[in-house]
């Protein structure tokens, strides 16, 4: 979603850019009497919002002073800046404005500036040991950290409450001096805290060097905090997560709500920059507090500093190794939920709805649950959580219900929602020998509800299939999964073999996705590609891994390793109990299985790993597609819910399978979207209107 939206901001900035690129292409015919000063201006990365916005706003006062301006982006890569600064060198930039990637890479290439006379500008980011920086302007970034801090202490009461909170702590870049400076100024509030137990950093990472991100990357403050979690939290939460910038704090965020974490128990979660979906986050209550720095005024005065038309004064000199710089400081806000429209709406930096959650939409005020009849897990809680932004972002409130397997349980949330004015349900994996009746029967009681459901079959007393008006059904394709990850054993896993030799790790008369992933299982067997070596399942439904483990264990001790061709696992959570015990076994028996997990893919991460391949749908896609469904429901738009692949209006949707396999894993701190197949979470295949393309993004 954040990279969606990404996307869409970085194409709103290219409008404002045109006129800066069509110069940059012309640069070679501009003639050399002009009196127009060409700057280069030379951003870490175009994929933040925080680096287009600072990169259109120079440019637009470089323009207003009769400036040319060459704009580069380094997409985070030290030597790809340095390459393009050089190049803006040699091209006859006058004037350099640099936020540098690594403020240590550049002495080299800055040196030729120097020798040339040009001008150096070291922008919101020192750049160190280069005597060729003329000046330094940013925010004070001792000050931010010490406003984020501040705003914990505040928050959590620290100085009255006498109690002991939790708190975790995440730095920016190593590579970037403002890190270090975020840090110490943080560090300076809550030290006396934690050093009077007040405050408990229950990891133990308090040093600088423990809590940095590398090159402040969402994907690796995700992993990181899901470590976290799992490692010191069991259960529970932090209640304060220090964040040195909003890109940080919302993977910070994401990690949490995978986690179960609701609003009610979310932590105080700080910020800085002001982005678009942090300041939606501080109103819907997963961010406590961001710090804005006015990038409109800091583009302003780094071009009146190039002209030495500045009325500012230098608030410091700094060493940077090479030279004494004067520092130029502009006073940072701090922004919360009560001051945000008047901070960043009425100044005019963003329009209200650009930033306002979208609470106008045609289903506004709607409350709906996710209700799924199965315990907590990574994909169910992603789906869950995901449920909820969805919802959210249209205006809804979305709760959610685990019943654990429970069916009784889970019969009694739904009634109960409906008896409390629930105006919508989405319901996954309803049992088939009870949804239909149940269902049908809710429906007559409470007409005005709407109801979606997911991996929940409708079936008669006598086993025929049902419908019920104005219930859309959605699945996984779920033969689908069952076959793909089959046709990978037959012609990756085992070629040779005819048929080939599977161990079907399975339990019978589960749920409907069971059924329909043993249709696809039986349809291999019959045209004899594969022969059943033998089946087992888990015998403790409640902690099925430990007890795959165990079954798995004794199942091999009875076959050699040239008995099995392949393992096949009718459910991830499954899948980890065989692959410790093939793992510990000592026996190259591959393991294939359907759905997938952050954990799954560490392990098949991991070196000769068993575990080969996941045959899965996108369950926080699953999650979206539920909410987009209900919304469609409850605007009467039934004509919108349509076939993927006809495009037809239709009350049953399949949700099409993907193969991840151990060689399209993605690298260390990427999501599995980022390299799996088209078809995993793909937008194309969501329900939609015009409506829901507004309020959603996309």
């Amino acid at each position: 979603m954040k990279r969606l939206i990404s996307i869409l901001l970085i194409i709103m900035m290219s409008v404002s850019l045109l006129a800066a690129c069509g110069q940059e292409e012309e640069k070679e015919t501009v003639s050399q009497e002009k009196a127009v000063q060409r700057v280069g201006v030379s951003m870490p990365s175009r994929t933040t919002q925080r680096w287009n916005q600072d990169g259109a706003y120079i440019v637009s006062e470089l323009q207003a002073s009769g400036m040319q301006a060459d704009l580069q982006f380094a997409d985070d890569d030290s030597d790809t800046q340095l390459r393009q600064i050089e190049r803006m060198i040699e091209g006859g930039c006058s004037a350099l404005i640099i936020a540098a990637v690594d403020g240590s890479a550049l002495t080299e290439v800055l040196k030729k500036a120097q020798d040339k006379g040009i001008k150096v500008l070291a922008y919101d980011r020192m750049i160190m040991d280069s005597a060729a920086v003329s000046a330094y302007i940013s925010f004070n970034s001792e000050t931010v950290g010490k406003i984020q801090a501040e705003s914990i202490r505040d928050a959590l009461k620290l100085d009255t409450a006498g109690k002991t909170f939790t708190i975790e702590l995440f730095g920016g870049s190593e590579k970037d001096m403002n890190s270090k400076a975020l840090y110490d100024g943080a560090m300076e509030i809550l030290q006396p805290y934690i050093e009077a137990g007040t405050l408990k950093v229950k990891s133990g990472e308090k040093a600088f060097a423990d809590i940095t991100t590398e090159l402040w990357l969402e994907a690796v403050a995700k992993v990181r905090m899901r470590k976290l979690l799992k490692q010191y939290y069991d259960d529970s939460y932090p209640d304060a997560v220090l964040c040195p910038n909003d890109n940080i704090a919302s993977a910070v965020a994401e990690a949490l709500m995978e986690a179960g974490c609701n609003r009610e128990h979310f932590p105080v979660i700080t910020g800085q920059d002001a982005n678009i979906l942090s300041v939606q986050n501080l109103q819907r209550g997963y961010q406590s507090m961001t710090v804005f720095k006015d990038t409109r005024k800091l583009a302003k005065e780094a071009v009146s500093l190039l002209n030495a038309d500045s009325t500012m004064q230098p608030a410091e000199m700094q060493q940077n190794g090479a030279a004494e710089v004067p520092c130029y400081y502009l006073e940072p806000v701090p922004v919360n939920v009560e001051n945000y429209k008047e901070v960043l709406i009425d100044s005019g930096y963003y329009r209200g709805s650009q930033v306002n959650v979208y609470s106008d939409s045609p289903v506004k005020g709607n409350k709906i649950a996710y209700i799924i009849n199965m315990a907590h897990s990574e994909i169910f809680d992603s789906c869950a959580a995901k449920s909820i932004e969805i919802a959210e972002r249209l205006g809804m409130s979305c709760d959610t219900f685990f019943s654990d397997g429970d069916d009784e349980k889970f019969k009694k949330y739904i009634t109960d929602c409906a008896k409390k004015g629930y105006n919508g349900l989405f319901l996954s994996h309803g049992g088939e020998d009870y949804s239909y009746e149940f269902l049908q029967k809710l429906c007559k009681a409470y007409p005005d509800l709407r109801i979606v459901t997911f991996d929940t079959q409708f079936k008669d007393a006598s086993g025929k299939p049902q419908k019920i008006d104005g219930v859309t059904q959605f699945f996984q394709d779920d033969a689908d999964l069952a076959e793909i990850l089959l046709d990978y054993i037959c012609t990756e896993l085992a070629p040779e073999a005819s048929p080939a030799k599977v161990l079907k790790v399975w339990v019978g008369d589960y749920t409907a996705s069971f059924d329909r992933r043993e249709i696809g299982y039986q349809k291999y067997e019959k045209l004899n590609k594969i022969q059943t070596v033998e089946t087992v399942g888990p015998a403790d439904y409640v902690n099925v891994t430990e007890s795959m483990y165990q079954v798995m264990k004794e199942t091999l001790k009875k076959y050699d390793e040239d008995d099995i061709d392949a393992i096949w696992v009718a459910y991830d959570a499954y899948a980890q109990g065989c692959y410790r015990a093939v793992m510990e076994s000592g026996k190259n028996i591959p393991i294939v299985s359907a759905d997938i997990s952050n954990e799954d893919v560490e392990c098949m991460k991991e070196a000769n790993s068993v575990w080969k391949a996941c045959a899965c749908t996108d369950f926080k896609a699953n999650g979206e597609m539920g909410v987009r469904i209900l919304a469609l429901e409850l605007n009467g738009e039934y004509e919108h819910i349509t076939d993927i692949k006809s495009g037809k209006p239709t009350d049953t949707i399949e949700i099409p399978a993907s193969l991840i396999t151990w060689e399209n894993l993605p690298g260390e701190y990427e999501e599995i979207e980022d390299t799996a197949p088209d078809s995993y979470g793909a937008v194309s295949n969501f329900v939609t209107s015009s409506w829901l393309k507004e309020y959603i993004g996309y």
